[in-house]
């Protein structure tokens, strides 16, 4: 199935959900929320394996921007490089319909869990504080000067260390919002203003990652006022403004002898991995 992007009108910069363009949009471009409710555009930006037709297993593959279809994915990648229609992605939301749908039929085969205010139907989390809504958080508030620096230090780890301090954050129980405590299914939770819902989990980290590699490539713009760009060394720099490149890449990465679909991959396991064990130190230290 092709993937649905949304485009902002702005910077032209794609987005898999709604949620990561408003993120963007309200962070790096100052855009109120009345605003972010209009001028949103869906376009299609797929790249995954395709069928010709259900009796053919042979798998294609098809270009994010155009109908051009290839046999190797070296070749789509060669094509991906100079494709005419690279800049002119079209408009289809019926396959947002179809992913959404599709969405529905696998929650409706998972067993629901309701939280509220941190609290886990089943006993295991008993944290009672009051928190902040999934989405609505400002990391220019959140975060210090020092946090911001420290966070860019990690360079390619930046965005896990981001999210650590700011969604994981053992003093921070407010900004708890983010939950797996399951990673045999595809589902995470996030807290909507009123309880915690259920959605799908890479579509949960995709957002997680927009928006803190967005916060991180404001921090360290040279139109930035913070200064903290002139307080970081010229290599931590270069490999900060290489990470969206890394994300975007579409060759297969290989680390520690495992072999990832592309580094963006890579990045969703460590994250979905990172969540999961800070969920279940978070979960001991809150039932003490």
């Amino acid at each position: 199935m092709e993937n649905s992007y949304i485009q902002c009108i702005i910077c032209k910069k794609f987005y898999k959900s709604y949620h990561s363009l408003c993120n963007h949009r309200r962070n790096i471009h100052k855009v109120t929320r009345s605003q972010n409710e209009v001028q949103v555009t869906h376009f299609t930006q797929s790249g995954e394996a395709v069928s010709i037709n259900a009796n053919n297993t042979t798998k294609l593959f098809k270009c994010k921007y155009c109908d051009s279809v290839y046999k190797h994915h070296q070749s789509r990648t060669k094509h991906h490089k100079k494709c005419a229609k690279k800049n002119d992605p079209v408009s289809n939301l019926n396959i947002k319909i179809n992913e959404l749908q599709s969405q529905i039929e696998e929650l409706k085969k998972t067993p629901q869990t309701t939280i509220h205010n941190g609290h886990i139907n089943n006993g295991t989390i008993t944290n009672n504080n009051i928190t902040i809504k999934y989405g609505s958080e400002d990391l220019s508030q959140i975060l210090s000067q020092e946090d911001m620096i420290k966070i860019c230090n990690k360079k390619f780890s930046s965005i896990e260390q981001s999210i650590e301090m700011v969604h994981l954050n053992k003093n921070r129980p407010e900004l708890h919002n983010v939950i797996i405590n399951n990673l045999n299914n595809n589902f995470a939770h996030i807290y909507d203003g009123d309880k915690y819902i259920v959605k799908e989990k890479n579509e949960i980290i995709e957002d997680l990652i927009e928006l803190h590699l967005d916060n991180i490539e404001m921090i360290i713009s040279e139109t930035n006022d913070n200064n903290i760009r002139g307080k970081l060394d010229q290599n931590t720099i270069k490999k900060l403004e290489e990470l969206r490149e890394r994300l975007d890449d579409e060759e297969k990465f290989k680390i520690n002898n495992k072999t990832y679909d592309n580094y963006r991959s890579y990045k969703i396991n460590q994250i979905k991995l990172l969540i999961y064990n800070c969920i279940k130190n978070l979960k001991i230290i809150m039932n003490k």
